[in-house]
This record gives structure tokens, sequence and C-alpha cells, in this order.
């Protein structure tokens, strides 16, 4: 119940200091004499909308304070007890302070507290009905709390709620669980048909360039043969007008010239170390020339290879040279995913308990 309530500065109330005794209390007195005013007061001291025209005129702020006995009330008692501000002997005294410029300011049992728990703990202290407003009675949960309380069935009810509430919370678990388990399937299905056509595959980075290189060649095998036929006939094979035949007879000549100069034999050396030279490449040349024969069959296979490559890569969006990398984390991925099954067996043995106890 309010012990008494003690009003300052609000609105047209200089001062007023009202005390409560036990049992029906009736305020009267004529209209305009204030009486509204007080009970506009003990709302805003409740947590109810503050402005700062509810400020008396010329004063600086206006200060409503209430003391109320939660002896008797528990839900009261225990909310005081959980934000850590229980007052002595049963007592909890609120005190609200409001400015015309500023934001107002709350106290519970001497300790600020924002407005917000004002409002908490003045659903847990007072009703106020008044002519326009609404009444909490009509609400169906408070009709439920009275029906309860006076059928002092509270630990049943708190017990029964927690349960339902399990079982919320068990129903929306095995919801979540059944769901992950599809995708976890579906992905699952997918990774495995995935795996099981790049593993077909086979991918390599090292063969893809490989190949790449020799389909190069091989769709040039007709210039390549050309070409190494022009060299080699330059190079060596001309009778007269070959590289080779060029470099022997410079140095010869050098070397018969070297008996009226003896600083010529060093560059007819210079000229047969060419010659040497010539000859190495020569002979690679005529190597590389052997390998240019026409080869449609293994050309049509390198096509094949490449193509399966390349349809490979645009169908997982990755350069062919990746598709390697790819296998490999699509393979660790289904290794995990087959690893990590969530069954949701055991959620539904629990919510089947939980609806027995319900």
């Amino acid at each position: 119940m309010i012990n008494w309530i003690d009003v300052r500065d609000f609105v047209v109330i200089k001062h007023v200091q009202i005390s409560f005794e036990p049992g029906f209390t009736v305020i009267t007195g004529e209209t305009g004499a204030g009486k509204s005013v007080v009970v506009d007061a003990l709302a805003m001291l409740l947590g109810g909308r503050a402005s700062g025209d509810l400020v008396r005129s010329g004063s600086e702020h206006a200060e409503i304070q209430a003391d109320f006995d939660v002896s008797a009330l528990a839900s009261a008692r225990d909310w005081l007890i959980q934000m850590e501000l229980s007052g002595e002997d049963g007592e909890c005294t609120l005190r609200r302070l409001v400015y015309p410029e500023k934001a107002s300011r709350g106290f519970i049992n001497g300790r600020p507290v924002a407005i917000q728990s004002l409002r908490e703990l003045g659903a847990l202290l007072t009703d106020i009905h008044g002519q326009h407003e609404h009444h909490r009675l009509l609400q169906r949960e408070v009709q439920r709390a009275v029906l309860d309380d006076s059928a002092d069935i509270r630990e049943d009810v708190e017990a029964l709620a927690e349960s339902a509430s399990q079982i919320s919370q068990l129903t929306a678990e095995l919801a979540r669980a059944q769901s992950g388990l599809d995708t976890h399937r579906e992905r699952e299905a997918l990774l495995r048909h995935q795996v099981d056509e790049l593993s077909t595959l086979e991918p390599d980075p090292e063969e893809y360039v490989e190949i790449g290189q020799k389909h190069t060649r091989l769709s040039h095998t007709q210039e390549l043969a050309q070409g190494a036929w022009q060299l080699l006939q330059e190079l060596d094979q001309a009778e007269t007008a070959s590289v080779s035949s060029v470099l022997t007879r410079a140095a010869g000549r050098l070397n018969d010239l070297a008996a009226f100069d003896t600083r010529l034999s060093a560059l007819a050396d210079q000229v047969d170390g060419l010659g040497a030279q010539l000859a190495e490449v020569v002979a690679a040349l005529q190597g590389h020339s052997d390998d240019y024969a026409v080869e449609p069959d293994e050309l049509e296979r390198i096509n094949q290879r490449l193509g399966a490559l390349h349809d490979a890569g645009r169908k997982y969006r990755v350069p062919p040279e990746a598709l390697k990398a790819l296998l490999d984390e699509m393979s660790r991925e289904l290794d995990t995913l087959t690893a990590t099954v969530n069954d949701p067996q055991s959620l539904e043995a629990e919510l089947d308990k939980a609806r027995r106890i319900y």
C-alpha cells in the first residue's frame, strides 16, 4: 500500500503531502481543487510521461516522492531484490525530478534509476484508473493472475508455464534440426555427385599446361616441319651457301693467313668454335624436325581432353588449371559432412518427455 505522497512545484501545486492509513481512502474537494493533479503526479512518479510544462511557473524543477509498503507484495519485493534496490523493513521510496528543459531523473530508495525502472516497479505497486484510461483489470493476463492468486496455485502455474516454454523451445529446435538435416543431406548429395564427376575427369594442372603446349605444337605441325627444313637447308644442308659451309671456308682461309700473321690464329679458333656451336644447333633442330610428323589421332585426343577440362571449368566457374584444387576442397567438405550428421532423434525423445510432463 502507499504510505504517503509528497508533491512540490508540480503544475499548480506548490507543496502538498498526503498520508494514507490502511483501508479505503477518499479524497474530496471542489472542482479545480487539484485532486486529479495529485493523481497525475503519482502516475508520473510511477513512470508516466513527463514534460517541462508540468513544472510550476517560476520553479527550477518539480519533485514528487511517495513511500510504499511492499511487505505484502511478493512480486515487487522480488523485483527490488533482483535489481539490487531493496530498502529496509519492507519500505520502498520512489522519487522523480522533472525539469523545464532537460530530462527528468528517477530514484528508487535513494539510488538513481532509469525511468523505465520506475515504470516496471510502478506496474507492480499500483493500478491507476481514470475515466478515459485503459484498465489493467480488463486485461486477460491480469484476470488470470488474480484467479491464480485466489486459488493459491501460483507455483503450479509457474511450473506449467516453464513446461510449456520448454516444449516450445524443443519444438523450435527440432524444426531447425530437421530443416538443417534436409539441407545437410541435399548438400552432401550434391557434393558427392560433383566429387564423383571431377574424380572421373582426373584434372591435373601440370597436365593441362603440358597438353596445352602439345596442342599448340600439333596444331601447327605443317608450319613447324616446313620451317625446320628451311632452317636446316640454310644452316647446314645447302651445298654452297649454307652457314656451315661458309664457316668452314672462313676457318680454313684464316688458318692459311695465320702463316703471315699469327694473330689470325685466334680468330680461326673462334670461327671453329662457332662451327661447333652451329653443329649442336643443327643436331637439335634435326631431332625436333623428326617430331613434326602429322598425328591426327593424337591431336583429336588432345582436343577432346582440353574440351572436357574447359567444359568443367565453365560449369564450376573456375579456370581449368584450378579444377584439381576445387576437387580437393569439395572432398574435404564431403568428408566433414559425412562425419557430422545431425540426427534429431534425441530432440524428439526430449520433446516427448516434456509433453508427458506437461
